[in-house]
Formats: structure tokens, C-alpha cells, sequence
């Protein structure tokens, strides 16, 4: 007999409100497993996906993406994870009415390879801060059609990466992430998260909201080898400073960016490329970078589980207070709620 599940629910596009009720609970595919949730994180397209109604187009939906809790059904396929395990995943509101992917449930379908397990020793709020977030900076990293820096681990010195939003969820993965692969990081932030972008291995950190900070980032970046930028904000703003920054400084003129559409803010010989086509890095660099990098690397401490979580509610009931939470702006923290 399968177990009881129940979502949070977007009954309406554009709805201000989610709404918990019953909800189906679906058994695995040959390379899936079903996991029972135990904390769920919030990030930006949460709110998004809600308030402007884009990408979903079947009501009622359940949105979220990240998600971690412990293993009660595994796919034939799947010969590596057992039930009982702990794990995070990366969890996928798909288009087309599909939301047994969805994270703001009791039940979720995690598809291989976008899950790893976790240390015992570490509380599921405090892991679950890493999955969107290692899925988007690494796409924007290490896919062919983006950066296509080399995988982590690896040792330097193989040049320098410019992490724009480098305490932002995104961001604090990228910088772990490309410090991990062997690259040296210089990151921009908010002056009070200058210390916690260093703490996640960034060589030298700029302000964000200095007046010169195009002249800073140039003059920190002479003499170096720079392979590209990684914008995790992604805005018009910083896409532009980028653009300006690459086009002054030697070395590779390729931003890696998280927002559809990007590609249009290019400027002089820079381009901007989004990780919007890297469709097929589960099957290319995701198997290594989730199983044989992350996994041990959790286990030994030397990947964070940053940003730092703030927990915000416990239950479904609490899933728009969390997002609207998150609206309002927070700063090099992940807002989660457990289950």
C-alpha cells in the first residue's frame, strides 16, 4: 500500500497563496527513487514561478527544488543508494502537469544523478541549503556550452574565475565549487560578506557597491589568467560591469549566466552565455560531479553546506511564508522550513 503524500499546492496561476491537500504518490522509475522530505529549501524562482505565473501551465502545480530526507523507494536501476539513506536532491517542477518532481511535497521523485548522500552527522535544514544551487553554478561552470572549465577536483593553477553575487546561494556554490576544480576566485559581494565569501575559498573579494568596482576588479585581475566570469545575479547591471571588466582585461571574454535571455545584454567582444542549454550534463558531467566529487567531499567536510540556513517554519502550512520571506531580500542565507 502506498503512503498517504500531501502538497503544497498552487491552485490558480498567480495564485498569492498555496494550499495543502492530498496529494499522489508516485513509485519510481527504473532510475529514480522516492524520498520522504524532511526540510525544504526556497530560492528565487519560487517566487518567480508564482508571482509572474511563467513555465508552469498546468493548475493546480506544486512548485520547489530543493529538497533533502531519507530514501523509502529506489528505482531498478540504482544499484548505489539503499532505503534509509540520507540524501539531498535537486528537485524539478516540471512544465506539462508532471509535479511528482516537485519539492513542496511529503513524497518526492528525485531522478538520478541530481542526488547525493549526506553525513549522518548533518541536520537535513542544514543540507538541503545545496542542491539548486550546485545544479545551477555547475551547469554554469563546467558544461561545454557555457565555461567548460574542468570538473573538481583538481589542483591549480589553471587560471582565475570572477564570481559576480559570490554570497549568494548560487554564488557561495559556484566559488566552492570552481576553488575545488583548482581555479583561484575572485569574488564580488556586499563589504559585510566579504569574510563568509573568503571563508568558502575565494583569493580576494571586491564590493559589489563601489563606485569604481569595474577599475577594481580590472586592476585585481592584471597579470592573471582569467577564464571568464560566472554572473550569479545575472542582472542587466552586473552583466554590463562584466562585460566592461572582460573587455579591458587579457585572458577569456565569456560570462556564464542563470537568467533566460541574457545572452541579449552582451556588449563589445564579450559573450554571455546561460546554462539553459545544458540539457544533457546529466548524462555528461553530472554522474561525476554529484557521486565522485560532492559525496566524498561532504563527507569530509571540505564542501560547505553554505549559505548558512535560517529556519522560518516547519510544515507544508509554512511553504508561503517561506517564499514570501524571500521576496522581501536576504543576504548570504537560504531560508528552509522542515517537514
Amino acid at each position: 500500500m502506498s503512503p498517504q503524500n500531501h502538497a503544497a499546492w498552487l491552485m490558480a496561476k498567480q495564485d498569492t497563496t498555496h494550499t495543502v491537500q492530498d496529494a499522489p504518490y508516485h513509485p519510481p522509475l527504473p532510475n529514480e527513487l522516492v524520498i520522504k522530505n524532511f526540510a525544504i529549501a526556497f530560492n528565487p524562482a519560487d517566487v518567480l514561478l508564482q508571482k509572474l505565473g511563467i513555465m508552469i501551465d498546468v493548475y493546480p502545480a506544486i512548485l520547489g527544488c530543493d529538497v533533502a530526507g531519507t530514501v523509502v523507494e529506489i528505482g531498478s536501476d540504482i544499484n548505489d543508494f539503499k532505503l534509509g539513506d540520507r540524501v539531498i536532491g535537486s528537485a524539478k517542477p516540471l512544465p506539462g502537469g508532471v509535479y511528482k518532481y516537485s519539492g513542496f511535497q511529503e513524497y518526492v521523485v528525485l531522478k538520478m544523478p541530481f542526488v547525493a548522500k549526506i553525513p549522518d552527522s548533518v541536520a537535513f535544514t542544514d543540507a538541503v541549503v545545496l542542491p539548486l544551487g550546485i545544479l545551477a553554478s555547475s551547469t554554469c561552470l563546467f558544461h561545454e556550452s557555457t565555461l567548460g572549465l574542468e570538473l573538481p577536483p583538481g589542483t591549480g593553477e589553471k587560471g582565475t574565475l570572477v564570481v559576480w553575487g559570490a554570497s549568494s546561494s548560487v554564488g557561495s556554490c559556484g566559488v566552492q565549487l570552481a576553488v575545488a576544480a583548482g581555479y583561484e576566485v575572485l569574488g564580488v559581494a556586499g563589504q559585510r560578506n566579504h569574510q563568509y565569501v573568503k571563508s568558502l575559498g575565494a583569493s580576494q573579494v571586491i564590493d559589489q557597491g563601489d563606485a569604481d568596482v569595474v577599475k577594481e576588479i580590472v586592476a585585481a585581475l592584471e597579470g592573471k589568467h582569467c577564464v571568464g566570469a560566472f554572473d550569479a545575479i545575472s542582472k542587466p547591471e552586473t552583466l554590463h560591469a562584466l562585460c566592461d571588466i572582460l573587455h579591458e582585461s587579457g585572458g577569456r571574454k565569456v560570462i556564464a549566466a542563470i537568467k533566460p535571455g541574457a545572452e541579449a545584454l552582451a556588449k563589445n567582444d564579450v559573450v554571455i552565455k546561460t546554462n539553459f542549454g545544458a540539457r544533457d550534463f546529466e548524462t555528461t558531467g553530472a554522474l561525476h560531479l554529484w557521486h565522485e566529487f560532492l559525496e566524498p567531499a561532504l563527507a569530509a567536510g571540505s564542501f560547505q553546506f553554505k549559505p548558512q540556513a535560517e529556519i522560518v517554519g516547519h510544515g507544508l502550512e509554512d511553504v508561503q511564508k517561506g517564499i514570501d520571506l524571500l521576496a522581501q531580500g536576504v543576504s548570504a542565507k537560504k531560508l528552509v522550513i522542515s517537514l
